[in-house]
């Protein structure tokens, strides 16, 4: 590799590090996987933090998240939030008015009871 190559590929990493930088945060997501592989919770302040030393172009931070209507909880989470840095954009959260079967169920061939919700379910014996 010549001068000329090392110096193009500076320059290059250089014009990187310098443009506008937008990170779009899927709360949902995020918080499911940290807490089932890794076992913690996420710090939002402390993110904000890192994102803000990394990424010296940073424009804007969006904050993605479902919410009922009557999560009071949740609403003060989002003003922390928005304190913080982080532009909140939500979603009315999605409610089913039909909840689970639960049935036990017996295995023709094998005579196996079997519960658990109501579902098609194949037997092992098959």
């Amino acid at each position: 590799m010549c001068i000329d190559d090392v110096s193009k590929k500076s320059v290059h990493r250089r014009k990187l590090v310098e443009l506008d930088t937008y990170v779009f945060v899927d709360a949902s997501n995020i918080r499911a996987s940290c807490l089932s592989s890794c076992g913690f919770r996420l710090d939002f302040k402390k993110l904000m933090q890192y994102l803000k030393n990394k990424y010296s172009h940073l424009k804007e931070v969006s904050y993605y998240e479902g919410i009922a209507d009557d999560d009071s909880e949740k609403r003060k989470t989002f003003e922390k939030l928005s304190k913080i840095g982080y532009e909140v954009k939500t979603l009315k959260r999605k409610t089913y008015t039909n909840s689970a079967i639960f049935r036990t169920f017996r295995c023709k061939k094998c005579k196996t009871y079997y519960s658990g919700i109501l579902r098609w379910r194949l037997c092992g014996c098959d």
